[in-house]
Order: C-alpha cells, then structure tokens, then sequence
C-alpha cells in the first residue's frame, strides 16, 4: 500500500478516535478510505472495509498495517496505538538515515571541493616559484603528488559524497535500531489485535523461525537476541517486544543525537586535511625564501 510512514500514523490515530466513538472496524475504515485521494492505497482500505462489512477476513498480503486492519474488531484502540508507534518509529529511522547521510555528504563534498580548490592553486603557484631554486622536501613532494594525481583525489571524494545516499540505509547511525524497533511494535500491535506469536513474528520478519526476536530480519545483535528470550519468558511476547522496541528507540535516538554532535568536528576535520598540500606548497616556500633573504 503506497502510503508514508506519517501517513499511517494519521490514518491508524483517526481510526483510534472513532474506535473509541463506538464506530465498528468497518464503518471507521470505509469512513478513512473515503478521505484519502484515488489510489492504491484508497482502494485497499476500501477493500477492506468491504470485506469486513460483509463478515469476512479480507486478504492483507505482507502489509503488516492492512493485516493489523484485517483482524476487524479485535483490531481496537490499543492496537492501533501501538501502530502508530511503529510508523513514528519507521519515521524517525528515516529521518535518521537522511539527517547521517547529509552530515557525510557535507563533510565529503567539503574536502573534495577544498582539494580541488588546492590543486589548481598549487598548479599556478608552482609555476611562480620554480625558479626559486631548491624548494622544501614537502613541498617538492606535495608538488610531485599533485602532478601525478592531478583532479583524481577531489573527484573521488566527490563522488563518495554521494556514497552515504546508496549504501544500505541500516549501515548508517541509529537506522538499523530505530528499523529493528519499529518491527517489533508491528508485532506488539499485531499480538494486540488477537494474532497468533506465530503469524506475527512471520507477518513483521519472513525469515523468522522460533520466535520474533530469532529472525535475520531485525538485525538483532546476539546480545539483544539474548535479551528478547529473556524478555519473552518473563513477561511473554507482546510485552517482552515492546520492552526490547523501547531499549532500542532509546539507543538509536542517542546513537543519532551522539552523531549529529560531533560530525560537524569531523567535517572541518576532514576540509582542513585536504587543506594540508595548500600549507606545504605554499607557505613553507615562503618561509623558505624569507630566511634565504636573512
């Protein structure tokens, strides 16, 4: 169903209010389909309002938000709270992967601009100062790396700027827990809506085999594994995932808060390193001939 994780959030919060109104599954979803623009995702919640007008279970497929809608009335407010969790969740994953990937962008683009910079000055100044006779070592290497690499060094840091846009988005800061949590509060609202541990844990991650916190897909560290079976045999499934989906909200929120404070020292890190071959190619042969001079 073609809808953003701020859009399920909405449609999940109306359908809480007018669950607590007394509104039955189907009357409150018919109600939401009619608010929503001609589209895919118009004509599943239709659908299933349809379906769940006339006393069946529509067919969800692999939207863990359409299955959670499917259970109809057990479908109720608690469950569709813990939904709009999980997209907000999904929400802050993916403002996290796009808030690192500019951070390393800027800083990238930043040392491939400065060394582009440097390496057309260093050419022209290298020019003024050939005949000035024996230059400092690092300033004759500086010239002789210039020479050799040319434009090669900038552009290639230019285009790892773009890198941080085409990785996968869970290798950047905070993105694989904020997306490990956000699943795990499908499968708490899932439990919440009278579906079985089973189907669930499956419905949110296909490769799980056990239970929810064994799968591949949550990309749960062995550790947090650990904790989820202990979690799940003290306070059962639904509550145990909900208890792991909060630890890890909790670190990825710092993981990303912890990023964004010191990436801007890392970026003026970086443009500054790429600013070295300006040091040694031009002021060292300053310093050089002023004490020629003396």
């Amino acid at each position: 169903m073609s809808l953003t994780d701020e859009s399920r959030a909405l449609l999940a919060l109306h359908l809480v209010a007018l669950r607590r109104h007394g509104w039955t599954a189907a009357k409150s979803v018919a109600l939401v389909a009619q608010g929503l623009p001609g589209g895919d995702a118009h004509r599943e919640l239709d659908r299933v309002a349809q379906a769940l007008d006339r006393g069946e279970r529509p067919e969800a497929g692999a939207d863990p938000f359409l299955a959670l809608l499917a259970q109809g009335e057990a479908a109720g407010p608690e469950a569709l709270l813990e939904s709009v969790k999980s997209s907000e969740v999904a929400w802050a994953a993916r403002r996290s992967r796009q808030q690192a990937a500019f951070l390393l962008t800027l800083a990238l683009g930043g040392a491939g601009f400065t060394l582009g910079l440097a390496t057309l000055l260093i050419r022209a100044w290298q020019e003024g100062v050939s005949n000035f006779g024996a230059l400092p070592l690092v300033t004759q290497l500086t010239f002789d790396a210039v020479a050799a690499v040319g434009y090669l060094g900038p552009a290639l840091l230019l285009a790892l700027a773009a890198l941080p846009w085409a990785v996968p988005a869970r290798w950047l800061p905070g993105v694989a827990r904020f997306q490990a949590a956000a699943r795990l509060r499908q499968f708490a609202a899932a439990m919440a809506a009278m579906v079985s541990a089973e189907a669930a844990a499956k419905l949110v991650d296909p490769s799980t085999r056990e239970t929810v916190f064994d799968g591949q897909g949550l990309g749960l560290t062995a550790l947090e594994r650990k904790a989820g079976a202990f979690l799940l045999a003290r306070d059962g499934p639904e509550s145990g995932a909900r208890t792991l989906a909060a630890e890890l909200e909790s670190e990825a929120r710092a993981t990303s808060a912890r990023f964004a404070g010191w990436s801007p020292a890392l970026g003026l890190g970086v443009v500054l390193a790429a600013a070295i071959p300006l040091v040694a190619a031009f002021l060292l042969p300053v310093f050089a001939i002023a004490g020629a001079v003396k």
